[in-house]
């Protein structure tokens, strides 16, 4: 008989005989099976079945492993039932003998025994996620995971050197190749631990891992596996998607961050366990939860404050950025652990992380952390916030930051303590609406109108002439209704228990893929305040230029003439697509409206993003835009290229990333031939338009439906080219301002080049169209 054959009839037997079987109800939710009912059949066969099944694992080929797994899980639900029969089963497989009192050891070998042979057949299989799936499934059985003990005899299952243990490792190790299987075994893994959170303290080191997981620093992007889509139907994959809660499945649809979002949603699950708002936990759940919550909450502000950590200047979307939205997004998470004296003791340190200057996405956890803490210690806001608000001399540190978090303190304390919290910030809101620092300025008036707006009675409205005059103003002025549309969601909507929450971390909670706006995300984060304010005058800015050249009688380029009154101004990177702005409409007499933002607008380029403004000096020719990009050594080798074809510029997002050395290694000293500008990827969008506005035509380097062949393509003189990022190439909303899209023919089966090779490509053919002889060109090279 055949042995594939064999092991699947004897599979279909046992299940007639057992009948329903789920492996993902724990022992106490099973009734008694027919197999155990049964007075004609006793322990003798079903042991014969378990112990031949463990055995032919090694000699097993592919496609019978999986049958084993899956009868395997079946028998090993009997054993746990009669757990007085596994020193049998260990002495019949010749295991180390099983001599504690709960079987806890022996039970450990076992799974061991099983485990490792069928982990020796997935390595050798390669890409078969049915496989895959039935070792996960296999190796965490929440029956035997939630095997019932004593803690010493737990102490056996769950060690270090331990079956759930081991098996975890070796999934992570190829889940750094395959997101796929990182994706499945951290909902697998994630749900035992939200079962069982007497369980947590044991494995606070894998839910470390899991919440800074990222495979695009573990392993360049060439080396990751895309696995092949499960065949549809598959009994195997589709069981193991339907293992797990609800927000967990969700997770599961995006591979990238899904082993992080796992890990977030059970700890805020543990988080509401050790709070004791589960009353179907008892107190060892409650100390276990709370124990591993604080663990890990040390671990990491530790991490945070490492030298490492603690730069505020660092290549936009580089390793070091997308490290530390990890690290503050599982810090949001695990504030919820922290007790009123943890508040007190570890508030210094998230305030001295404030200060470091980090990027507005980073800061953004760091303000939902402290937001809380002053809701645990309302003293904080009279010694630690009020006091720096009150700085005027000099300008502080942080200080939109400091003003976001006085806002959204007046939004959620207690309703009978907000009056007088509103009393002593909103002359202090006032003040600083008189900052010559735009953003500043900026900040605190939308602040102050969306406190005025929601809170008229605790602010003393109306009978507060100032204050009722200041809301009329900036209710019904041109300028501060657009400001305050850009932040309306994010400061209104704001609730420090969602903000630190995987919903308020994770833009539209978990469900990452898919969605319209999935362009606007970055390491599962939308875009901060911050960040939409500075696009926000990037793009006024950019209009503003607009009305100038057309008052002027200057050609305006298409994209950025002047909307009639009323006409509006749709802004979709900074709304959800199927919302327009209210009260974006732009007047006749634009040209004064934007009068009063000219200055500040010059200025605060000047902060944001050095070579932003035009540079009269810059020679004419092809500007190349790698904003998008992120590693040192595309951005290296994009400087030689512009070097070499004499382009007039090279747009980086952070100058900064040319001071390593994987990027001199590549660059050769190019950079120091070439003008450099920085463009941050949240300001690209706006300096694009501004570009298009002095008369260059923008183009794009991709494959759409709309590129046309770059041989075929007639390069303008004054051009803007724009590379896409690694994978992921150019956003659709950058596309969409885009005057063209080109593309390199391509012979072969990759679909794409590298993107400083097809930078380098297209800006030869540039160079090749606009130089006196092709002599001249090859001279020069």
């Amino acid at each position: 008989m055949d042995p594939a054959f064999r092991w699947h009839l004897l599979n279909a037997i046992l299940s007639l005989i057992s009948g329903p079987f789920d492996a993902n109800v724990p022992i106490a939710r099973h009734a008694p099976t027919q197999l155990q009912q049964s007075s004609e059949l006793n322990s003798e066969p079903w042991l014969d079945m378990l112990c031949l099944h463990a055995e032919s694992l090694d000699s097993a080929d592919e496609g019978s492993v999986t049958t084993l797994l899956q009868t395997l899980r079946r028998l090993l639900q009997q054993l746990l039932q009669q757990p007085s029969l596994i020193p049998e089963v260990c002495q019949r497989l010749k295991l180390p003998a099983d001599t504690s009192p709960e079987h806890c050891r022996g039970l450990a070998a076992l799974l061991l025994c099983i485990l490792c042979p069928a982990w020796k057949a997935v390595e050798e299989a390669g890409r078969n996620p049915t496989l895959r799936a039935s070792f996960i499934s296999t190796a965490f059985m929440p029956q035997a995971f939630a095997f019932p003990g004593t803690a010493e005899a737990r102490d056996e299952l769950h060690s270090e050197q331990g079956p759930f243990h081991w098996a975890f490792e070796q999934l992570m190790d190829m889940g750094r190749r395959s997101l796929r299987v990182a994706s499945a075994t951290s909902l697998s893994f994630c749900r035992l631990l939200v079962d069982n959170p007497w369980a947590a303290t044991y494995y606070a080191d894998e839910l470390h891992q899991l919440l800074l997981f990222d495979p695009k620093t573990d392993n360049p992007p060439d080396h990751v596996e895309m696995d092949p889509e499960p065949v549809p139907g598959n009994e195997e994959v589709s069981k193991l998607q339907r293992n797990g809660e609800h927000d967990l499945q969700q997770s599961h649809r995006d591979q990238v961050v899904a082993p992080r979002v796992a890990a977030c949603v059970c700890l805020h699950r543990l988080s509401r366990i050790a709070r004791g708002h589960s009353p179907s936990h008892a107190l060892p759940d409650q100390q276990a939860a709370a124990c591993v919550g604080q663990q890990l909450w040390k671990e990491l502000l530790a991490l945070a404050r490492k030298p490492k950590y603690c730069k505020g200047k660092y290549p936009a979307k580089g390793p070091l950025h997308r490290q530390k939205m990890r690290l503050w997004q599982a810090l949001c998470i695990l504030s919820n652990f922290c007790t009123a004296d943890d508040c007190t003791d570890n508030v210094q340190l998230v305030w001295a992380a404030l200060q470091d200057g980090d990027v507005p996405g980073v800061r953004t956890y760091q303000e939902a952390i402290l937001a809380r803490f002053m809701l645990e210690g309302p003293e904080l806001i009279d010694t630690l916030l009020l006091p720096t608000l009150k700085q005027f001399a000099k300008r502080p540190e942080g200080l939109p930051s400091m003003l976001l978090v006085g806002a959204r303190m007046a939004m959620d304390i207690a309703p009978g303590q907000r009056q007088n919290l509103l009393t002593t910030l909103l002359p202090v809101f006032s003040a600083w609406t008189l900052e010559h620092h735009h953003a500043t300025r900026t900040f605190a008036q939308a602040m102050l109108y969306e406190l005025l707006r929601r809170f008229p009675g605790d602010c003393g409205l109306p009978a507060d002439a100032r204050l009722q005059a200041m809301l009329e103003f900036l209710s019904s002025n041109q300028d501060a209704q657009r400001l305050t549309s850009v932040m309306e969601g994010a400061v209104a909507q704001f609730h420090i228990d969602k903000a630190t929450s995987p919903a308020g971390i994770f833009h539209q909670g978990v469900q990452l893929i898919g969605a319209a706006d999935e362009i606007l995300t970055f390491e599962g984060a939308a875009p901060s305040v911050i960040e939409r304010i500075q696009t926000f005058l990037m793009e006024e800015r950019a209009k503003l230029r607009a009305t100038q050249r057309a008052e002027l009688g200057s050609p305006v380029p298409a994209g950025l003439a002047v909307p009639e009154a009323g006409a509006g101004s749709y802004q979709r990177k900074l709304q959800r697509l199927d919302q327009e702005i209210p009260g974006a409409g732009v007047a006749d007499n634009s040209r004064d409206v934007f009068l009063g933002l000219a200055d500040d607008l010059v200025s605060l380029e000047d902060e944001a993003a050095p070579g932003l403004q035009p540079d009269s000096s810059l020679p004419s020719g092809i500007i190349i835009v790698a904003s998008l990009l992120a590693k040192a050594p595309n951005i290296a080798g994009l400087s030689r290229t512009c070097e070499v074809f004499q382009a007039a510029a090279l747009v980086v997002a952070d100058r900064s990333i040319m001071s390593g050395v994987d990027f001199w290694s590549v660059s050769v000293t190019a950079e120091r031939l070439i003008h450099i500008l920085q463009v941050p990827p949240h300001l690209l969008a706006a300096w694009l338009a501004s570009r298009r506005a002095e008369g260059y035509t923008c183009v794009g380097l991709e494959q759409t439906v709309a590129s046309v062949s770059l041989p075929d393509y007639k390069f303008p003189e004054q051009t803007v080219l724009v590379l896409g990022a690694e994978k992921e190439g150019i956003s659709p909303e950058i596309l969409d301002m885009l005057d063209a899209q080109v593309e390199i023919p391509q012979l072969g089966l990759v679909r794409s080049l590298n993107v400083h090779v097809s930078g380098a490509i297209a800006a030869y053919e540039y160079r090749r169209q606009h130089s006196g002889t092709k002599a001249s060109l090859v001279g020069h090279s």
